[in-house]
């Protein structure tokens, strides 16, 4: 690193702990750009103590950032413990991110907490993977959850991994459900959809479906009927 850069991040670092809590949240997102290991440790240690939430989260992240798998931990040991239930969700969504078949069991173990928040950002990192390892898990979870969030969550991904043992569960408790929320009778139709089933296939053409549905397959974002028939067509 030549001394440019070197300056550069000293004075980044420096940043990293001054009194205006915005300085700090932006420093710590820069260090994830150009911070080397050695001060890797630092993010860390503001990940837990700095005052500000917003500060702490992003301090975690760009500690991952520079290790990498090398990171992997701390992630899990903040995913699972961590005093701040938005550094835990921050860390749960790296986990997705680092993919590595060392978080699926801990991902597993947080999926079995009480709390929605964190069990719905253990789903969407569990998609984010991609693998349909996780798959009966969802399912089980899907079979006895009232939240809404951990519903629409559990059929996308048994959607995007074409889980097809779901079919008559999905059909009787959501899909032909008269009285039901319009995003679960959604992401219904588009998980009927992924198995060519025709009134699945209908539902999308025909009604207003709701537009907060999403899902993102390679990148892609895709909504609406056309764009869920769309999607469903790539599965």
């Amino acid at each position: 690193m030549n001394q440019g850069n070197n300056d550069k991040l000293s004075i980044t670092l420096s940043r990293l702990y001054s009194q205006d809590a915005n300085d700090r949240v932006k420093a710590a997102g820069e260090l994830g750009e150009i911070g080397t290991p050695d001060i890797a440790h630092k993010l860390l240690e503001v990940s837990y103590q700095d005052e500000a939430s917003t500060v702490r989260q992003m301090a975690i992240q760009s500690y991952s950032e520079i290790l990498g798998l090398d990171s992997l931990d701390e992630i899990i040991k903040s995913a699972s413990t961590h005093f701040d239930d938005y550094v835990k969700l921050y860390s749960i969504m790296i986990m997705g991110r680092l993919g590595t078949k060392k978080v699926y069991q801990p991902l597993l173990d947080l999926l079995s907490t009480e709390d929605t928040k964190i069990q719905a950002a253990v789903i969407r990192s569990m998609i984010h993977i991609q693998t349909n390892e996780f798959a009966q898990d969802i399912f089980d979870l899907l079979k006895k959850s009232n939240e809404t969030i951990i519903i629409r969550n559990c059929i996308e991904a048994l959607s995007l991994w074409k889980f097809s043992e779901a079919i008559n569960f999905i059909e009787e408790n959501y899909f032909n459900v008269k009285q039901i929320d319009s995003e679960l009778k959604t992401i219904s139709a588009f998980y009927l959809s992924v198995f060519k089933k025709k009134y699945g296939i209908k539902f999308l053409e025909q009604n207003d479906v709701d537009q907060f549905v999403r899902v993102n397959i390679n990148n892609i974002t895709y909504k609406g009927g056309n764009g869920l028939l769309e999607a469903s067509k790539l599965i």
